[in-house]
C-alpha cells in the first residue's frame, strides 16, 4: 500500500496538473477506507509538500540502516572526516646544469594527495669553471717583435718581466701577437717567450723570462683542477732541453717541460695542447688555501735555462730560443655559496648556510601528479671566460595533506559503520585509511566525529587487536588528533567509539477487554498497539526531534519481519511516536504463532542532515492458536494387545487453522496411578510405549492431554483391548544329522507370564517339513517331533518351521535348521608293518620292498568298507584282501631320495579319506674300522713311529651291523700317494704298508676312501708322525786344568731309540781360541781330541754331532776351568773362588737358560728348536711328550709352515 502512495505522490511531482488533481483524489479515497493509515498517510502527504527536491525519508532511512536477524540495528552513518598530513623527503639528489641552462627534480605527489610546501638543502655545490683570461683577445698588437721587447701594456691582467744573470748578457722578450700577426701564420692570439744567445755565443744558469697573471677566486675548497695550454715551440734548436717551459702558482712550481721535448710532441713549429694535472696540489695550503675565499693568487708561465752553455755549445745552437704559448687556462672544481652562483628552486633564491651549502624554502599548492622542481642559476659569465658547471646534492622535503571523508574500506563508501542492540549505547566504528604516497611519511591524521561520541578504541594496521588510544590526544570533543605512527603506517585504522541510544521507551497494548491494556499475550484475530519514546540524554536535540522519523518492525517468530505492518511514524516533540494498530492474523499468508518482536528504530537524518544519533528498542509479545489434538490413523480402539507387550500410542498435534505440527508440546496420560508422558518422533507427532503388562484384560480406556506454550490445550481417549502373551521354547534349533538317519525335535508351548502352566495347541501346531515325521504332546504344552531325512539329499542343509496359532493366545514360530552330511569313515596306514600318521616320512633302503596296507573301516561300527576304490596315487590301486587293501612296490622304483605319495579311498555314501606320506630311499649303512700297525685307532687316527720301522695300515669296511662288504674299494690318499689298499677276502680286510721312503719327516695326512655299489661311501683321515732317531751326546760336563795342560775332549754319540753308539759321525767343537772335528777312535762310536797348552780361564767349549736327517742330535758344552795352583802357606782358599766363579756361572747360566729357553712354554721352546735346526740345515726330530692329538696335529702344521718358507727361500736363493 505504501509502495503505491509513492508512486502517486511522483507522479504528483512531475505529471501535469491534471494527473496531480486525479492523484489526490485517489489518494482521498484511499485514505478514507483505510482509516487505521490516516496518520501515516497524512505524514507522507505533508512530507512530500515539505521536501520535494530532496530524497524521500523512507528511502534514506532504508539506506542507511539495517536489522539483523538478532535484532541488531546496524547501518551508515555520516561520515566521520578524517585528515591527513604527511611529508616526504628525497635524499642526495644529483643536480647538474651549465650556465644558461637547468635541471629537474621531480616528487610523486600521490593520488588525491594536495601539496602545501616544499623544502630544499643543498649540500656538496660545486661548481667547474676557468678562472683566468688566457685567450689574449686584446686587439691589434704594437707590430714589433725585436728583441728585447715588453708589451706588457698591450694584454690585460699579464705582466712581462725577466731576469738575466750577470755573467753574460742575455737579450730577453715577451710579444703579444694578434691572430693577424701570429708569427706562426695559424692566426692564434697569442704571447711570446724569447731568450738570446750573447754575443760569445752563451747563456748563463737561470736566464728566465716570464709572464704573470694575478687573480682572486671567491670559492672554498678546491676540489679538483686542471692547467691547459697551447704552446708553440716556434725556434728551439735541436740542443734547447737545456731550456725548460715552467709554470708555477702562487711561485709555487707546478710543472716543467724541456723546449726540445716539446719540439718532439708538437713535431716541429706546430701548436700542442698541454693538459697538466692539480691532483697532487689540492692539499697545498700555499697553492690552494682551504678556503680560498678570493685569497690573491697569480700564474707564471717562464721560459728558464737549466744550465750554463758554454761557447762551444752555444756556436752549434740559434740565435734565439723562442715559444709561443695561448689558451692559459685554470679550470677548478671548488665550493660555492648558493647566492654567489644566483642558485635558484623554483624561481626562488637558494639562501647561503655556508660552503657549499644551502636552503630554500616554498610555500605553495600542488595538485598534479608529479611535483617538478627546477633549479637554475642567474650568474652571467663573461664569455672570454668560458661557460661553468654546476653540480650538488639535494635533499627534497615536500609537505602534502589530503583531506576527505573517505573513512571506510568499502568501494564508494562514505560513512561510518553503527551497532546497537536493545538497552545498550550504540557502538560506532570506522576505518581511516592510511595510504601514505610511496616515500611519504605521515606525520599528523585528525578524524572529526559527533560531539556525542566518546572514542573507546583506536588501532593501526600493523597491530589491529590493539589499543593505542593512549597515545592519541582525546581532550576535544569531536575530535581525535593522531601524531605516533610506525614506519609502516599504511592500511586501514580501526576507530571505535560509543554514543547513547536514544530510544527509551516501548509499551505494547490489547483490546481484548475492550479498552486498551498493556499486556504481551494475544489470540490470533485480536488487535495489538505500540507506543515508543525518544530520550537524548546528552544533547539538547528538542529543535530538531520534530523534524526525525521512527521505524516500527514486527519480527515474525521464525525471524523474518512481518513487511505488511512496518510503520514509519513521525516523532512529536515530546518524543513520543504513536503506532497504528494491528490485528494479529488468523488465516495464511501472515499466520504465525509464537514469540513475536515489536522493534523500534530511530536515527536524526532528514531533509539534508546525516545520521549520526540513533537508536533501537524491542520487546517480545506472544501469539497463540487453536489446536487440534488426534490419534495416528484415526485408531481411537487398538485391538489384540499381548499382555506384558509394549506397543505404541502414536498422536499428532497440530495448529487447527493450516496444520502446523506442534512442535515439543508436553503430551501425557494417567493410567495406573501414574503418568506417562509421550515423545515427540517427528514434527507434531508423538508417541508412548505403553506396557500393556500394567493393564487389565479386555479395554482399557487412556485419557490424552496435549499442552503447549503457544496453543490451546486438547485431551482425547483411546482404548485399548489386552490379549495373554505366550512362550515356544525348543531344545534344540539345529541338527546335524546323517543321511536317512531319524531325529528329534522337542518343545514347550507356555504361558509367558507363568511359563509353568502349558499349552494344550494339538490342533493349532502346523509343520512344513516334506519328509516323514510324527508329532505326539507328552504332557500338556510339550511335545516331541520325530523326523526322518530320507526324502532330502545328502550334503544338503534344510529347514522348517513350527508355527501355533491359538485363539486368543499370541501366536508363535520358529525356525529349525538340519544339516544332512555323509556317514563316517576312517583309514590307517601302515608301511612294512608300522603305522604311519598323515605326512610321515618313512626311511627304507635301496634294495628293500615296501609294504603298504590300509584299513578302511566304518568310523561307528568299525567294520571293514569292502569293495572300496583304494588308489595309490600315481602308482596303482591297492588289493583288497583279508579286510584291508594293500600293494607292494620295489624302492629302487622311487629312485633314491625323498617321493610323496598319497593313498584315496572312496566308497558311496561314506566320506572319502586321504593320507599323504613320503618314502626316503637311502643306501645302505656302512661302517670303517682302522688298525695301525694292529692297533686299533678307529676313534683317535693318530700315530707316531720312527725312521727304520715299517708302518700297516689294515682298514675293515663292513655293514652297520658288522657284516663284511666284498668287492669293495679302498684308497689311501695323502700328500703325493694315492694308493689302492690289497683286499683280503680270507681275513675280511684291506691293508697298505709304508716306510720311510713313502712318508716325510713329521706330520703326513691321508684319507682312507671305502666304496661300494648299493653302500653308503666311508672315509677316515689317518694322521701319521715320522720321527727322527733319537741321540745322545755323552761327555763330561765340566774339565779342570792348570794352564800349560793339554786336554783330551772324549765324546760318545748313542743310539736312543735302537741302542748302541753312532758311528761314522761328523762330531765337532767350538771354544773361545777356535774349533775343530773331533777323531773317532777305531769305528767305536767315540771321538776324541786333544786341546793343548790351555789358558788359564773359565771357557764354554759346544760340542755338535751330525750324521745325516735321520738323526736328531742337540749341541752339548762342557766347561774348562783352567786355573794356576796356590803356593802360598796360607789356607787354601781356592774352593771359594771356585764356588764363586761357578755360583756366578751358575747364575749366568740359569738366566741365560731362562730368558733363551724355559720363559717359553714347552711348545713354544719346540718350536725355536726347530727354528734352529732348519736354519742350520737339519731336520727336526718329532716331539715325544704328546698328549693330545690336537697339540700333535698343531705342531705339524707349524712345522709344515717353517717348511714351506724354508723351501721358498731356498728356491728363490
Amino acid at each position: 500500500m505504501v509502495v503505491k502512495k509513492n508512486k502517486f505522490l511522483k507522479l504528483k511531482m512531475y505529471g501535469k496538473k491534471k494527473i496531480i488533481i486525479l492523484s489526490i483524489f485517489f489518494i482521498s479515497l484511499i485514505l478514507i477506507s483505510f482509516f487505521e493509515n490516516l496518520d501515516m498517510n497524512h505524514f507522507l502527504i505533508l512530507n512530500d509538500q515539505n521536501n520535494i527536491n530532496d530524497k524521500d525519508y523512507q528511502s534514506v532511512l532504508l539506506k542507511t540502516q539495517d536489522l539483523a536477524a538478532d535484532n541488531t540495528f546496524s547501518g551508515i552513518g555520516a561520515a566521520w572526516n578524517v585528515s591527513h598530513w604527511a611529508n616526504r623527503t628525497d635524499f642526495d639528489l644529483p643536480i647538474s646544469f651549465g650556465n644558461g641552462s637547468a635541471d629537474m627534480a621531480y616528487m610523486d605527489l600521490g593520488s588525491g594527495w594536495e601539496g602545501y610546501q616544499l623544502k630544499g638543502i643543498i649540500k656538496d655545490l660545486y661548481d667547474t669553471r676557468n678562472w683566468i683570461n688566457g685567450t689574449f683577445h686584446e686587439g691589434p698588437d704594437d707590430g714589433i717583435d725585436d728583441c728585447p721587447e715588453d708589451d706588457s701594456d698591450d694584454v690585460l691582467n699579464w705582466t712581462y718581466n725577466f731576469y738575466d744573470n750577470i755573467t753574460n748578457i742575455n737579450a730577453m722578450s715577451g710579444n703579444y701577437f694578434n691572430s693577424t700577426s701570429d708569427p706562426s701564420g695559424t692566426g692564434n692570439d697569442c704571447l711570446e717567450l724569447q731568450i738570446e744567445k750573447s754575443g760569445v755565443n752563451t747563456y748563463d744558469n737561470n736566464d728566465r723570462c716570464w709572464w704573470n697573471s694575478s687573480f682572486k677566486i671567491p670559492r672554498g675548497k678546491v676540489i679538483s683542477g686542471d692547467l691547459y695550454l697551447s704552446v708553440n715551440p716556434y725556434t728551439v734548436d735541436d740542443l734547447a732541453n737545456v731550456f725548460n717551459l715552467e709554470i708555477y702558482i702562487n711561485n709555487e712550481f707546478i710543472y716543467g717541460i724541456g723546449l726540445y721535448t716539446i719540439k718532439l710532441i708538437a713535431e716541429g713549429q706546430n701548436w700542442v695542447d698541454l693538459i697538466i694535472s692539480l691532483e697532487n696540489f689540492l692539499d697545498n695550503s700555499k697553492i690552494f688555501p682551504n678556503p680560498i675565499n678570493n685569497t690573491n693568487m697569480n700564474i707564471t708561465v717562464q721560459l728558464k735555462t737549466l744550465t750554463d752553455v758554454p761557447s762551444s755549445v752555444g756556436t752549434k745552437m740559434g740565435a734565439v730560443e723562442r715559444i709561443l704559448f695561448d689558451n692559459v687556462s685554470l679550470v677548478l672544481q671548488t665550493e660555492i655559496k648558493p647566492e654567489l652562483l644566483g642558485l635558484k628552486m623554483n624561481n626562488l633564491p637558494v639562501s647561503n648556510i655556508d660552503w657549499g651549502k644551502g636552503t630554500v624554502e616554498q610555500i605553495s599548492t600542488w595538485n598534479t601528479t608529479l611535483v617538478e622542481v627546477k633549479f637554475n642559476s642567474t650568474e652571467v659569465r663573461p664569455s672570454e671566460m668560458g661557460g661553468y658547471d654546476v653540480e650538488f646534492k639535494t635533499d627534497i622535503n615536500l609537505f602534502v595533506q589530503k583531506m576527505n571523508t573517505d573513512s571506510n574500506y568499502e568501494p564508494n563508501f562514505v560513512g561510518t559503520n553503527f551497532e546497537v542492540i536493545n538497552d545498550s549505547s550504540v557502538k560506532w566504528q570506522c576505518y581511516a585509511r592510511i595510504s601514505v604516497p610511496t616515500g611519504y611519511e605521515e606525520t599528523n591524521m585528525t578524524i572529526k566525529i559527533p560531539e556525542d561520541v566518546k572514542i573507546t578504541w583506536i588501532s593501526n594496521a600493523e597491530n589491529p587487536n590493539t589499543n593505542i588510544l593512549e597515545y592519541c590526544d582525546n581532550s576535544t570533543q569531536g575530535l581525535l588528533r593522531v601524531s605516533n605512527f610506525s614506519e609502516t603506517p599504511d592500511g586501514f585504522w580501526w576507530v571505535k567509539g560509543e554514543s547513547p541510544n536514544y530510544c527509551s521507551d516501548l509499551n505494547i497494548y490489547n483490546n481484548a477487554t475492550g479498552s486498551w491494556i498493556l499486556n504481551n499475550k494475544f489470540l490470533s484475530g485480536q488487535y495489538i498497539n505500540i507506543t515508543g519514546k525518544i530520550v537524548s540524554p546528552i544533547l539538547d536535540i528538542s529543535g530538531y526531534i520534530g523534524n526525525t522519523t521512527a521505524r516500527l518492525s514486527l519480527r515474525f517468530p521464525n525471524g523474518t519481519i512481518w513487511t505488511a505492518e512496518n510503520q514509519i511514524k513521525q516523532v512529536n516533540d515530546n518524543g513520543m511516536i504513536y503506532f497504528n494498530p494491528i490485528m494479529i492474523p488468523n488465516d495464511n499468508p501472515n499466520y504465525e504463532v509464537g514469540e513475536y518482536e515489536a522493534i523500534i528504530t530511530w536515527n536524526n537524518s532528514y531533509s539534508s542532515f546525516d545520521l549520526n544519533e540513533t537508536g533501537i528498542i524491542y520487546k517480545n509479545f506472544r501469539v497463540i492458536h487453536h489446536s487440534k489434538l488426534e490419534p495416528d490413523q484415526g485408531m481411537y480402539f487398538i485391538e489384540n494387545i499381548v499382555d506384558d507387550n509394549v506397543i505404541n500410542i502414536k498422536v499428532s498435534y497440530n495448529d487447527l487453522i493450516d496444520n502446523t505440527a506442534i512442535e515439543n508440546a508436553l503430551v501425557y496420560t494417567n493410567f495406573s496411578g501414574e503418568t506417562h508422558y509421550f515423545s515427540e518422533i517427528s514434527p507434531g507427532f508423538y508417541l508412548l510405549e505403553f506396557n500393556a503388562s500394567k493393564a487389565n484384560a479386555g479395554n482399557n480406556t487412556l485419557a490424552i492431554h496435549a499442552n503447549s506454550t503457544y496453543y490451546l490445550n486438547k485431551v482425547i481417549n483411546i482404548t485399548v483391548d489386552v490379549v495373554k502373551e505366550t512362550l515356544l521354547t525348543v531344545e534344540n534349533e539345529f541338527f546335524t544329522i546323517p543321511w536317512n538317519q531319524n531325529f528329534t525335535v522337542r518343545f514347550n508351548y507356555t504361558e509367558k507370564n507363568n511359563p509353568e502352566i502349558g499349552i494344550n495347541a494339538t490342533g493349532d501346531i502346523s509343520i512344513d517339513w516334506l519328509g516323514e515325521y510324527n508329532l505326539i504332546q507328552t504332557i500338556e504344552g510339550q511335545y516331541e517331533l520325530t523326523c526322518n531325512t530320507s526324502a532330502y539329499d545328502a550334503l544338503t542343509l534344510q529347514s522348517f518351521i513350527i508355527s501355533i496359532d491359538k485363539y486368543k493366545f499370541e501366536s508363535q514360530s520358529v525356525l529349525i535348521i538340519v544339516q544332512l552330511t555323509e556317514l563316517a569313515s576312517s583309514l590307517k596306514l601302515f608301511i612294512n608293518n608300522n603305522q604311519i600318521n598323515y605326512s610321515d616320512t618313512v626311511q627304507v633302503e635301496v634294495i628293500e620292498s615296501i609294504n603298504i596296507t590300509v584299513y578302511y573301516r566304518d568310523n561307528v561300527s568299525n567294520k571293514h568298507l569292502s569293495n572300496a576304490t583304494v588308489n595309490l596315487l600315481g602308482i596303482g590301486r591297492l588289493n583288497e584282501t583279508n579286510n584291508q587293501y594293500n600293494i607292494t612296490i620295489d624302492a629302487n622304483e622311487l629312485g633314491q631320495g625323498i617321493t610323496a605319495l598319497s593313498i584315496l579311498a572312496q566308497f558311496t555314501n561314506y566320506q572319502p579319506q586321504l593320507i599323504n606320506f613320503f618314502i626316503e630311499v637311502i643306501e645302505k649303512a656302512t661302517d670303517l674300522q682302522l688298525f695301525l700297525n694292529s692297533e686299533v685307532k678307529t676313534l683317535d687316527p693318530v700315530f707316531n713311529f720312527t725312521i727304520g720301522e715299517i708302518l700297516n695300515i689294515t682298514v675293515k669296511y663292513v655293514e652297520q651291523f658288522g657284516t663284511y662288504i666284498p668287492n669293495a674299494t679302498l684308497q689311501l690318499i695323502g700328500e703325493g700317494i694315492l694308493e689302492n689298499l690289497t683286499r683280503d677276502d680270507v681275513l675280511e680286510q684291506h691293508y697298505i704298508f709304508l716306510d720311510k721312503e713313502d712318508l716325510k719327516i713329521g706330520v703326513n695326512l691321508f684319507t682312507v676312501v671305502a666304496r661300494a655299489t648299493n653302500y653308503q661311501i666311508k672315509t677316515i683321515n689317518p694322521i701319521i708322525t715320522l720321527n727322527r732317531i733319537r741321540t745322545l751326546i755323552n761327555i763330561t760336563s765340566q774339565i779342570n786344568a792348570e794352564p800349560g795342560d793339554d786336554i783330551t775332549l772324549e765324546v760318545v754319540l748313542n743310539d736312543f731309540d735302537f741302542g748302541g753308539t753312532i758311528k761314522n759321525a761328523t762330531v765337532t767343537y767350538i771354544w773361545a781360541y777356535g774349533q775343530g772335528e773331533l777323531e773317532e777312535m777305531d769305528n767305536t762310536g767315540i771321538y776324541e781330541i786333544v786341546l793343548e797348552n790351555v789358558p788359564e780361564g773359565v771357557f764354554t767349549i759346544t760340542i755338535s754331532a751330525f750324521k745325516g736327517v735321520e738323526y736328531d742330535f742337540e749341541s752339548n758344552e762342557i766347561t774348562l776351568i783352567v786355573s794356576s795352583p796356590v803356593v802360598q802357606p796360607e789356607p787354601d782358599l781356592s774352593w771359594l773362588i771356585y764356588i764363586l766363579v761357578g755360583g756366578i756361572a751358575g747364575l749366568v747360566m740359569v738366566f741365560t737358560l731362562y730368558q733363551t729357553h724355559y720363559k717359553y712354554p714347552l711348545m713354544v721352546r719346540k718350536i725355536r728348536k726347530l727354528r734352529r735346526n732348519i736354519k742350520k740345515g737339519k731336520k727336526a726330530k718329532p716331539t715325544q711328550d704328546i698328549t693330545s692329538r690336537e697339540d700333535l696335529v698343531k705342531a705339524h702344521l707349524e712345522s709344515n709352515v717353517e717348511t714351506i718358507q724354508l723351501k721358498k727361500k731356498t728356491k728363490t736363493e
